[in-house]
């Protein structure tokens, strides 16, 4: 198994939250990017109820046993969905069994989540640290499906580690329009934004947050992501 970069790892840990919505909360490996693990593809009740707890698995990182229900599944003989290898797909990456993880995603691209496909093998390339498999994948994921927020950051985000900010933050402003909720997204474009040289921008989103909590803490991270970029080229 492959040992993921820890330097790489850290980073992600102390600058976003995954999802929750609030940046006082850095705890996911992979805060940059968005699974997209759920689909709307109609499935059996025996698949929904295996794949449900499945994917409730994965959420609370318990791999291991996400796995073994899929296993269980899969003897039961029933056709595998695609939700199936998305799923398998997640867990192997949470894992850290990356082959095994490419290896269900690449299942994926005849497929209508061939964009989620394409989106977990760039995280796998990320999480390696090689930003440029990990943009090709991204970009793919975009070309499935132009309007998701979460494949435009992450094709972003890939970006910034290859010194193409202003590309970057034109994504960015896409991905904030498309899901102006995201705390990740707006973080990532403050990012890029001082990458790109327009501090005017990025210090006029910061001081539009009225939280001064919430204010603070995007600060804190984006002076460390910049720091990071800026210094190495690459987290």
């Amino acid at each position: 198994m492959k040992t993921r970069n820890s330097a790489f790892s850290v980073a992600l840990v102390s600058l976003l939250a995954a999802s929750s919505g609030s940046l006082a909360a850095h705890a996911a490996d992979f805060p940059f990017f968005g699974e997209s693990s759920s689909s709307t593809l109609k499935a059996s009740s025996q698949e929904t109820l295996y794949l449900s707890i499945v994917d409730g698995l994965i959420k609370q990182n318990r791999q291991g046993a996400a796995l073994a229900f899929l296993d269980s599944y899969r003897q039961t003989g029933q056709t595998l969905s695609p939700r199936y290898w998305l799923l398998r797909g997640n867990a192997l990456l949470g894992a850290q069994r990356d082959t095994e993880a490419m290896e269900a995603f690449s299942e994926l691209r005849k497929t209508p989540l061939a964009a989620q496909g394409w989106n977990g093998q760039g995280r796998i390339a990320a999480g390696n640290d090689d930003w440029l498999a990990a943009s090709e994948c991204f970009r793919k994921a975009v070309d499935n499906d132009p309007a998701n927020a979460d494949f435009l950051n992450n094709l972003a985000f890939a970006e910034l580690h290859l010194d193409n900010a202003d590309n970057a933050a034109l994504r960015l402003q896409q991905a904030h329009e498309l899901e102006p909720g995201s705390d990740r997204i707006l973080t990532n474009l403050v990012i890029a934004l001082i990458l790109k040289g327009d501090r005017v921008r990025a210090d006029a989103i910061i001081d539009s947050i009225r939280d001064v909590g919430r204010r603070d803490a995007l600060r804190g991270v984006v002076k460390g992501a910049v720091a990071a970029l800026s210094t190495k080229g690459k987290i």
